[in-house]
Parts: C-alpha cells; sequence; structure tokens
C-alpha cells in the first residue's frame, strides 16, 4: 500500500479517460464557439461596407487570399456560413495560385480586411 505496485480497477480508468474526453470536447466547442462569433460579426460589417471591393482573408492554415468579395452564403436560420471571393490570388509560403471563383466556409477563416492598397486609392482626393 505503502510504494508497492497496486492496479487501479479499469472502470476507474475508463471513467477517468472519458471525463477527459468530454472536458476536452467541450473546451474545444467552448473556443470554436467564441471565433466563429467574432468572425459572424466582422465578416458581415465588412461585407456592408466592402460589397464588390478587394479584401485580405487569412485561413486558420495561414493562407493569404486576395479577391474580390462577391457575395455571404447564409443558412436558412440567415446565419452566415461563408462567403463568395472572384478573381482570388492565394499565396502560400512562396507559392501563388488563381481562381476565379472560390467559397470559403465561416470556421475556416482567421481574419478578414479590407485590401489595403484598394483602400488607399479610394480615399485619395482629387486635385
Amino acid at each position: 500500500m505503502y510504494g508497492g505496485n497496486f492496479s487501479i480497477p479499469e472502470f476507474i480508468l475508463k471513467h477517468e479517460k472519458y471525463e477527459k474526453e468530454r472536458l476536452k470536447i467541450k473546451r474545444n466547442k467552448y473556443l470554436k464557439r467564441n471565433i466563429y462569433k467574432d468572425n459572424y460579426s466582422f465578416i458581415y460589417f465588412i461585407f456592408l461596407h466592402n460589397i464588390n471591393e478587394h479584401v485580405e482573408i487569412t485561413t486558420n492554415n495561414f493562407d493569404l487570399l486576395k479577391g474580390q468579395l462577391e457575395e455571404l452564403k447564409k443558412n436558412t436560420n440567415n446565419h452566415i456560413k461563408g462567403i463568395i471571393l472572384k478573381n482570388v490570388i492565394k499565396s502560400n509560403n512562396n507559392n501563388y495560385s488563381y481562381f476565379s471563383k472560390l467559397y470559403i466556409p465561416i470556421t475556416n477563416i482567421y481574419t478578414c480586411m479590407p485590401d489595403n492598397i484598394c483602400s488607399r486609392e479610394k480615399n485619395k482626393r482629387p486635385e
């Protein structure tokens, strides 16, 4: 009992393993839900002010996508499901790819912002 080898009953080990998995899933759901809510409101705001303008999107696996924001895809309960970009340039490390039209699910978006070059040209004052 004091330092000897003793075995833990199997049902306690199973219960511990089950409890750890349950807590891990619960923690992941909480983290994903908060990220989803933040992306949802921010992307909707960007869409309202930049329809048919160029945006930069960083995905969860750190690909940079630059393209023209075309439309939002919504579920039947009116929540944003994803966005559609057209004339997209995808850059990942040294590789570049071009897509004429691309759908990105909302859960795959890490950041979304207007393209700086286009916004600077739009805000230039004519002289």
